[in-house]
């Protein structure tokens, strides 16, 4: 069976984009039919079909109302609209040309614990079950950065009071869905995370400190506005390194627990050119 979803997962600055880039590239000049799907895709004009980013989730009532307030839209936002289950989901980031409908549509995001863990699995499994019909349809290549881990743990982690094993399992079940695609997963993985997270945090420092912070402590805040931030006491750097080896911890048991083709890349012990060639090689073995 041909391998036809491929994974990057991995810590903040592990080399996700770039080695999901590389690998768009290289099939893309051997003629493969490919797609690429980033972790952020910075102006939000590509939907990404196995995650939740810039999509609005909607109750029927809700939707309702959106179609009422927006008569002039109406036709426009139900041509948009995919169901899964009782969700109506809505790409708001096509709508930038409509302001104030962007801007009601980005209150209705399902992130920041506005679903409960079970709602927000069951979402999830609706999309990439989705994706997946659509994908056998086709003879195409899909590789997507942060699909199975980070998203997931993200939310979970963040906003639900979930156990880990609860996390894991829920991984689990998304791999059973992804099965007819033969689904690959690169984990690009630290030697020393601490070492890793202060690389980042050198590397990606603020220009205008007025406008945004510096990275790290942008995660800091991310992580302290949460549910687990305040159970947790998250106050500092320090603090936030206990996110990450939690992080950490759920990403492993579930990188062992995971049946499908996995690769583990400790990123320290490869250098760049042997990284990318050795996930190339591997890829097209299996597609």
């Amino acid at each position: 069976m041909k391998t036809r979803f491929i994974d990057f997962e991995g810590i903040h600055g592990s080399g996700k984009s770039s080695c999901a880039w590389n690998l768009y590239n290289n099939l893309n000049e051997q003629g493969k039919d490919v797609n690429v799907y980033f972790e952020y895709d910075l102006d939000n004009a590509k939907e990404s079909p196995c995650d939740l980013k810039f999509l609005a989730v909607l109750k029927k009532s809700e939707l309702d109302f959106i179609l009422e307030k927006f008569k002039e839209h109406r036709e426009r936002i139900m041509s948009s609209i995919k169901q899964y289950g009782k969700y109506y989901c809505i790409f708001f980031a096509a709508f930038k040309d409509v302001p104030e409908l962007f801007d009601e549509l980005q209150e209705y995001e399902a992130y920041e614990g506005r679903l409960d863990a079970d709602d927000f699995i069951q979402l999830v499994k609706g999309r990439i079950q989705h994706f997946v019909n659509i994908a056998l349809e086709n003879e195409c290549i899909y590789v997507f950065e942060s699909v199975i881990f980070q998203h997931i743990l993200n939310e979970l982690v963040r906003f639900s009071d979930c156990t880990s094993e609860y996390i894991v399992d829920s991984i689990l079940e998304i791999e059973k869905i992804l099965r007819p695609l033969n689904p690959m997963i690169f984990y690009l993985k630290p030697y020393d995370l601490k070492a890793q997270i202060d690389k980042v945090a050198k590397e990606r420092l603020s220009d205008n400190y007025e406008l945004y912070p510096d990275w790290i402590d942008w995660m800091v805040e991310y992580v302290k506005k949460s549910k687990y931030g305040e159970r947790n006491h998250i106050k500092n750097r320090v603090d936030l390194m206990k996110y990450f080896m939690y992080r950490k911890e759920i990403e492993e048991s579930a990188f062992k627990s995971l049946t499908m083709n996995k690769q583990e890349i400790i990123v320290e012990h490869i250098d760049y050119e042997a990284e990318n060639h050795f996930i190339y090689k591997e890829v097209v073995m299996h597609i």
